[in-house]
């Protein structure tokens, strides 16, 4: 069977961090330890594997049939504005870098082609703590070009020659996915537990003080219309995190429903309504962020 060439997308949902490794030009996701439950896994939707007794990084590469962009990764004008970044620059934010990575929670790409935001929603739905250092510096880097969006998964497009049997047609494309997801049910106050235990992985983790107020409603991120993923070969269901399943996103009547039916069945507490939103997958840039991390000034 001849070879074919076929696009290839990486798609991150959850508690990421990325960064450009310039001694190799390999793009490096992390995903840190926190202390509140996380499902780490990867593969294909309705093929996952589990990815925390992994003993080694996953490291695609040296795969030679794998292409990204090649030997010269911009990170300022490759990564786009709408995925959440920042820079860890002395006169940035200050947080020194990345301290040496545990392997077994280290994914290793080629630098893509192209890195697109997923699930978009406008950009002043992520409201950081005033206060905030790292909050203020994802707010600048997240403007740049006129960007007036941020998203909560990010998708690295690549080509792959293949010997393996395709379908014919075009715009063929195998979509991979890794989760660093927590279950259902996590509130704000967990988002910021993660972080704070997420700053271990900088040099200068006191630097890292993003934050978000506890009180404030978050709006929950819908899909995007198909039409904006056209010839990306990604499609509606390849935005959903781990846990969501797709009808209930896209039948809103249905999610009314479950809505309801938790409402009567679940014990009465004093944020019962705001818990149930977030259980039913109130996905926003607060409780499922990924972030690229810059390693110089803004230019």
């Amino acid at each position: 069977m001849a070879d074919q060439i076929i696009n290839l997308n990486v798609v991150l949902h959850g508690l990421f961090f990325m960064e450009l490794n310039r001694n190799t030009n390999y793009l490096e996701i992390y995903a840190p330890v926190v202390n509140t439950p996380h499902y780490f896994q990867g593969g294909v939707r309705g093929s996952l594997v589990d990815l925390s007794g992994m003993a080694s990084p996953i490291d695609w590469s040296g795969d030679v049939n794998l292409t990204g962009k090649g030997s010269d990764p911009t990170p300022q004008g490759d990564v786009n504005p709408a995925i959440l970044q920042f820079s860890s620059y002395g006169t940035e934010t200050g947080i020194g870098g990345f301290k040496p990575k545990d392997l077994r929670r280290l994914i290793i790409l080629k630098w893509p082609m192209k890195f697109t935001s997923l699930r978009l929603t406008d950009i002043s739905n992520f409201k950081p703590d005033p206060g905030s250092v790292v909050g203020k510096n994802i707010q600048k880097w997240c403007s740049r070009f006129g960007n007036k969006n941020v998203g909560i998964a990010a998708a690295l497009q690549y080509t792959y020659k293949t010997s393996a049997p395709v379908l014919p047609g075009t715009g063929l494309s195998w979509n991979f996915h890794f989760y660093f997801n927590a279950p259902p049910g996590e509130r704000t106050k967990d988002v910021n537990a993660d972080l704070k235990d997420a700053a271990n992985i900088f040099v200068n983790q006191q630097g890292f003080d993003l934050h978000f107020d506890e009180n404030t409603n978050y709006p929950a991120v819908p899909l995007d219309p198909p039409a904006s993923l056209q010839n990306s070969g990604l499609n509606q269901e390849d935005e959903l995190s781990l846990y969501e399943p797709v009808k209930t996103l896209v039948d809103v009547s249905l999610n009314q429903l479950v809505m309801d039916v938790l409402r009567t069945r679940l014990p009465e507490r004093e944020d019962n309504a705001h818990f149930l939103d977030e259980m039913l997958h109130a996905l926003n840039p607060v409780n499922c962020p990924i972030f690229y991390v810059h390693d110089g000034p803004m230019v």
